[in-house]
């Protein structure tokens, strides 16, 4: 009974992120399929996201916005929260591609670093530990590092089952 409600309200968001469709030209975009991007900047919609890939996105957010609340206070003025870049756009071979990094942090020696914050299952996050970062991560990722200039970029993995990082 409740969870109808819960399930209709994931539909309705995906319905409405799908009306709006997806920029070909935003970092979180690199790397995914080229058919897909192409449909993506044709216009061509293909279906919503289901309820319940739309509840994990959602639910993804809430941690993201968790973790970076925790970072500026662990980090003090070594970090850098997302609303210091604001939305941030670069010239890669000759498409402006818009970008919004998670962040970023001072370390030690006054290099800068981009903070990639990505929440993952089980099997995702045995990979990135293991060195093995999903391709679109790290395009994304690459995207952020050149278009800020900053000199690396620090991913932090979040499994969801456990908090493990």
């Amino acid at each position: 009974m409740i969870v109808e409600h819960l399930e209709f309200l994931y539909s309705m968001q995906a319905h409405e992120a799908w009306e709006q469709g997806a920029n070909p030209f935003r970092a979180s975009r690199a790397g995914h399929c080229i058919a897909a991007k192409a449909r993506d900047k044709l216009g061509l919609k293909g279906e919503p996201l289901t309820p319940r890939r739309m509840a994990v996105f959602a639910h993804g957010n809430i941690l993201h916005a968790a973790l970076t609340a925790d970072l500026k206070i662990a980090l003090g003025d070594k970090f850098m929260p997302p609303e210091d870049f604001g939305d941030l756009t670069v010239d890669i071979e000759g498409a402006t591609v818009s970008f919004h990094p998670d962040g970023g942090y001072q370390l030690p020696d006054k290099r800068l670093a981009v903070v990639e914050i990505k929440s993952m299952a089980d099997f995702s996050f045995d990979r990135a530990r293991e060195g093995n970062i999903d391709r679109e991560y790290l395009c994304q990722a690459w995207t952020y590092y050149f278009g800020t200039g900053f000199d690396l970029v620090v991913f932090i993995a979040y499994r969801k089952e456990t908090s493990h990082m």
